[in-house]
């Protein structure tokens, strides 16, 4: 799919090649920064849920 994208953006004459790359990197730019946040703010599990404590969630 993205290369049929820069394609349609080349071959349209709507921007140049630079315009392609430009946003390609961007992209990629914030997929990394997303899976880094992301990952960051989850704490490692081991892979089964917790059972909340009593008193969590239940009014009291």
């Amino acid at each position: 799919m993205p290369v049929l994208m820069f394609a349609a953006i080349v071959l349209t004459a709507n921007h140049y090649i630079f315009d392609g790359v430009a946003g390609g990197a961007l992209a990629l730019l914030g997929l990394f920064a997303a899976t880094r946040l992301s990952r960051r703010g989850m704490p490692r599990t081991s892979g089964r849920r917790r059972r909340a404590s009593p008193g969590v969630g239940s009014g009291e």
